[in-house]
């Protein structure tokens, strides 16, 4: 630290008692930065996150549901709703490290389909992101480690469960023809029997999308297709 005698040096009428003022300030000093470097040492509080529990409350659920509805359509509402339902059911207003493994076990073995996971999971997560902002509580989004969705190797598939073979489509075409249906009713089972059998086009996907008209202009073409 520097300092500066009254005097300008150890000589003169206050020689010594600048002397004393500097050594105080150097002792002083010296405190300062031992208690500075004792603080920086000291070891942080840890939090263990296996007994930690964070407070919600059922208003605290409800208004975050109407800021994530508000201006969907009401086709995209039912969602959100699920998962604000499913969220407070399992975890009665408090975010644990077993609440939420929980939500997720319970997610992931109730729905097969990957975007159903997603939608409900990432909604608890914008929970508690939404959470840590409103009570400046950062540790309400450190709980989103619990709701990750597990990876699973994509297992490649060269052939489909059920193989549809020229014996099943004979099959099928036979039992058209001798039913009791009208005789334009059978015509029209049997052109889609054997128009999906010769495309593989699938069913509900594609040429339950296709209309009469696409037909005509089809079969008017050079080369029909």
């Amino acid at each position: 630290m520097w300092f500066i005698l009254k005097s300008g040096s150890f000589g003169g009428h206050d020689a010594g008692s600048n002397l004393a003022l500097g050594l105080f300030f150097l002792a002083t000093e010296s405190d300062r930065t031992t208690n500075e470097r004792k603080l920086e040492c000291k070891p942080e509080r840890s939090v263990d996150m296996s007994t930690l529990a964070l407070r919600f409350t059922r208003e605290d659920l409800v208004g975050y549901l109407g800021l994530r509805t508000g201006g969907l359509t009401r086709a995209s509402i039912p969602w959100p709703k699920k998962a604000a339902g499913l969220l407070w059911d399992t975890t009665r207003g408090f975010v644990s490290m077993a609440t939420l493994r929980r939500l997720r076990d319970y997610v992931i073995q109730k729905y097969t389909d990957l975007d159903a996971k997603r939608k409900i999971l990432n909604f608890s997560k914008a929970f508690l992101r939404y959470m840590s902002k409103t009570t400046f509580d950062s540790r309400y989004a450190a709980f989103d480690l619990f709701l990750a969705i597990p990876k699973a190797v994509k297992v490649r598939k060269h052939v489909t469960q059920r193989i549809v073979t020229t014996e099943d489509i004979q099959n099928v075409v036979e039992t058209i023809r001798n039913s009791e249906l009208p005789e334009q009713h059978r015509r029209n089972f049997e052109a889609l029997v054997l128009f999906g059998a010769y495309t593989g086009q699938r069913p509900y996907a594609t040429i339950r999308q296709l209309t009469a008209a696409q037909f005509h202009s089809a079969l008017e073409m050079e080369k029909p297709a």
